[in-house]
């Protein structure tokens, strides 16, 4: 097994290893001597993944400023999930303007996938926060840059904190009956590894075919992800 160790302790890299052996079947060593961090993975708390619940799913998009990645997503998605109430949708920046509007050059990129002028005006940035990822039940960065510093930030948030390609690869082999918190749940414990080939690329200052580029492959990702935290969403 491949076991990710970014931002995290060596008893929470183990916990990984003993969640694993159960699931395989292989050796039960959890019991009641699991170590905290494995509790929280398969419980659910206020850090790692969220219980099941009726409530809806909260999903945080990360980039570096939020002038662009991160307010596409956040506007895609909530474009794409329509009146659909069981997932919302956020964005912040690891280094984030406060209050800035979305940089024009993506906002054009957005507005050729049919998000209206009206969702882009209302849009402003924020920077990313300890409290932030703390109330997401969904943590989905464009770089895997983004995914360590949220990480050192809240290092307990790691069954949460997942770059968009990395989650979208964990999804593709993950059970299709799995969806929602579920899913999030089951990728916390059983996730592809997250690379560098992965990352959807900074468009800022880059020209409008950067911005194309980048816009195109967030709606492949958001094509993969948002159909398994929602049975509503539109493709």
């Amino acid at each position: 097994m491949r076991v990710d160790t970014t931002g995290r302790t060596i008893d929470e890299a183990l916990d990984d290893v003993l969640v694993a052996l159960k699931a395989s079947g292989h050796l039960d060593l959890t019991g009641d001597d699991l170590a905290p961090a494995a509790r929280t993975a398969t419980a659910g708390g206020p850090s790692g993944t969220p219980a099941t619940s009726s409530g809806p799913l909260r999903v945080l998009f990360v980039c570096t400023a939020n002038i662009c990645r991160s307010p596409y997503l956040e506007l895609r998605a909530r474009q794409l999930l329509a009146d659909d109430d069981s997932v919302t949708v956020a964005s912040a920046g690891t280094h984030g303007f406060e209050a800035h509007p979305m940089d024009d050059v993506m906002g054009e990129a957005l507005t050729a996938h049919g998000v209206d002028a009206d969702a882009q005006d209302g849009f402003r940035s924020r920077p990313l926060t300890r409290e932030l990822i703390d109330e997401a039940d969904l943590v989905l960065t464009a770089e895997t840059s983004h995914r360590t510093w949220a990480l050192d930030e809240v290092p307990g948030a790691f069954r949460k904190v997942f770059t968009l390609g990395q989650f979208a690869a964990s999804v593709e082999r993950a059970d299709a009956g799995l969806t929602g918190a579920d899913l999030v749940a089951h990728v916390g414990n059983h996730r592809a590894a997250a690379t560098a080939e992965q990352d959807v690329p900074d468009p800022y200052r880059r020209g409008p075919d950067a911005a194309a580029r980048c816009a195109d492959q967030i709606d492949g990702l958001l094509a993969t992800i948002l159909p398994r935290l929602s049975r509503k969403a539109q493709r």
